[in-house]
């Protein structure tokens, strides 16, 4: 006999601790499908980790600056090990105590192994079969298969085993010049590594406006990373017994080699949707093996439940965070434990597309770009500036970046932001808050600011908002 449960939850990525334990107070049963370490991506080898080597590659680019603020420390000495040590503790201690918590949450049974489907209610783990009246898959993404030839003869990182470093690469080769790339790139470049940055288009972080993508181009640049555009690692093979890597590629159509101590791959990442046995659950994926979703997050089989990365709807740590609550909207109605008015829960269409990329300084974006506001035909207004002409910039001396906002001059609603320079990563969330109001622009320019902050310009620089030309 199968073991009952009110919901089975499959995976333990970042929409689980922010659900789970409303699901448990309430007193329905829940059982916890786990088949690596708890807490996902986001904790194990995203956000957790890698900031923490944001904020040590940041330390030591402030400290080799101190000539410009008037001191000099010296010789500045890394110490790699030291470096990635708070990082390593972090991520241990994190997904110990998510499972520590799931294990002795009452209501809640851990099943330690990969689940499969066996039906549209049952999920087998190891040897046991499990029913569940409504099913959760939050088993999240992976880094992309590589094909490249050659690359099962050498040691190919992925933004996960990168992390497990014990000595600082001598040259990192990175393949791909989007967002985790190029956080990488920066923060090894910082550390004491070389960096080559393999882009096969033509701009870094291809989803940017071109202006933005050149600014990027310009901070890497000046930090000495070099960058390969309209290239094409075509093959890579161990040298010197395996201590280095030689990458055969392409840049325009001309035949080149590189020697590298390493070699990150970073193009894209997969949904963990293929050892699923979704076929059996009679749930359908789209043609990437991203599980097809409504606006409540429901797949084909309106019981089970699709969040995070694995649903294509997002790839970010706040959307997986934003899906576990359109779920919790429509799954605790349905349970009669909702007690907001229906007309506040949430869907899919609400949502606004917002991320930072974090290098330094970061690059945010909510909303519209200005390549996709121009293609909208939309009566769309456009106010930029400079980052260096915000005085806050300035007297930090980190002047590198931009600011764009756009406006539907017919609604005064905005409708996208980018914030490319110092605090830009939080300067964002002022326009996704202002934007979820749907008022007129006009209503935050009248907002009064703190001075002296990157976040007081923002209403002032409306004022300049013009029909695109």
């Amino acid at each position: 006999m199968n073991k009952q449960f009110d919901l089975i939850w499959i995976g333990t990525g970042q929409a689980t601790m922010s659900i789970l334990p409303r699901i448990l107070k309430a007193g329905k049963t829940v059982a916890i499908i786990e088949e690596d370490k708890f807490g996902g991506t986001c904790v194990n080898s995203g956000c957790t980790p890698t900031k923490a080597l944001v904020a040590a590659a940041k330390a030591i680019h402030q400290a080799k600056r101190g000539s410009d603020f008037g001191f000099d420390i010296g010789e500045l000495k890394v110490d790699f090990e030291k470096v990635m040590e708070p990082q390593k503790k972090t991520r241990s201690k994190s997904t110990q105590g998510i499972e520590s918590w799931l294990q002795n949450a009452k209501n809640c049974t851990v099943f330690k192994g990969s689940g499969e489907f066996t039906g549209s209610h049952t999920v087998k783990v190891g040897s046991e079969e499990l029913y569940g009246k409504n099913i959760v898959i939050n088993v999240g993404s992976r880094p992309r298969q590589v094909a490249t030839p050659g690359a099962e003869t050498v040691n190919c990182l992925t933004n996960k085993s990168l992390l497990d470093l014990n000595t600082l690469p001598e040259h990192l080769a990175i393949v791909g010049g989007s967002y985790i790339g190029l956080e990488f790139a920066q923060i090894f470049r910082r550390l004491g590594s070389k960096v080559t940055v393999f882009e096969r288009g033509e701009q870094l972080v291809f989803r940017e406006d071109p202006d933005v993508a050149e600014i990027v181009k310009d901070v890497l640049s000046s930090e000495g990373i070099d960058i390969v555009y309209n290239s094409a690692v075509e093959q890579v093979e161990p040298k010197d017994s395996g201590d280095s890597v030689l990458v055969a590629y392409s840049e325009s159509g001309i035949k080149k080699t590189l020697k590298a101590s390493h070699i990150l791959f970073a193009v894209g990442r997969e949904p963990n949707s293929d050892k699923l046995g979704l076929g059996k659950a009679g749930v359908e994926v789209d043609r990437r093996g991203f599980i097809e979703v409504n606006q409540t997050v429901q797949t084909s089989q309106s019981h089970i439940y699709a969040v995070g990365d694995v649903n294509g709807e997002g790839a970010f740590t706040h959307t997986s965070v934003n899906d576990g609550e359109i779920f919790w909207d429509h799954y605790s109605r349905l349970m009669d434990m909702n007690p907001e008015p229906q007309e506040l829960d949430r869907t899919l269409s609400m949502r606004t597309t917002i991320y930072s990329m974090f290098i330094d300084p970061p690059l945010a974006r909510v909303g519209m770009s200005e390549t996709e506001a121009r293609k909208s035909k939309r009566n769309i207004l456009m106010a930029t500036l400079p980052m260096e002409r915000i005085a806050r910039a300035r007297e930090k001396q980190e002047t590198y970046g931009i600011v764009k906002i756009f406006v539907d001059k017919d609604s005064e609603q905005i409708v996208g932001a980018t914030v490319f320079g110092t605090g830009g990563d939080e300067v964002i969330g002022i326009f996704a808050a202002f934007m979820q109001t749907k008022l007129s622009y006009r209503v935050l320019r009248r907002t009064v600011f703190p001075h002296p902050t990157v976040g007081e310009l923002m209403p002032w620089i409306m004022d300049d908002l013009k029909p695109f030309k």
